[in-house]
């Protein structure tokens, strides 16, 4: 699934900004996410479509899951909000609430909450991002990756 979108910018310090990650998660192997979004002063709305594989070794260690059929889902879609903080201009830390349309072994729920942490250089980003669903319902491993992004 392809995702398009366009963003309108109204002001000089809102921006646009693609991202592409590699996950690191507690049940996938094979893994990439893709991400479209929108900042606006400490703001950033985004939508993320991520693709991963199962790995069986982690079956092995949870037999409860291995037939579960929310756990063989290999595409989502997560959209979020999330405040930056900036700290000496250089590196930031985001906080923020995200849905996503698929349960998991990792996430067990449909609202999540993201944390990212890196640093900023000109237009371009790398952080690490962990998103989870806080231990608000069922299993809560999380999902995480690291994320380069370029600003335009």
């Amino acid at each position: 699934m392809k995702y398009i979108l366009l963003f309108l910018s109204m002001n000089a310090i809102a921006n646009n900004y693609i991202a592409y990650g590699d996950i690191y998660d507690a049940d996938t192997e094979g893994k990439y996410m893709y991400t479209l979004g929108y900042e606006s002063g400490d703001w950033r709305t985004e939508i993320t479509h991520w693709e991963s594989y199962t790995r069986t070794s982690w079956y092995k260690n949870h037999p409860e899951w291995r037939h579960a059929p929310l756990t063989h889902v290999k595409k989502h879609t997560v959209i979020s909000l999330t405040n930056r903080i900036y700290r000496k201009g250089v590196f930031f830390i985001d906080f923020g609430v995200a849905i996503t349309d698929r349960l998991s072994s990792v996430n067990s729920s449909h609202l999540v909450f993201r944390q990212n942490f890196g640093a900023k250089y000109k237009r371009w980003s790398i952080y690490l991002r962990h998103t989870s669903n806080a231990g608000l319902e069922g299993v809560n491993a999380g999902e995480d990756a690291i994320v380069i992004e370029y600003s335009f």
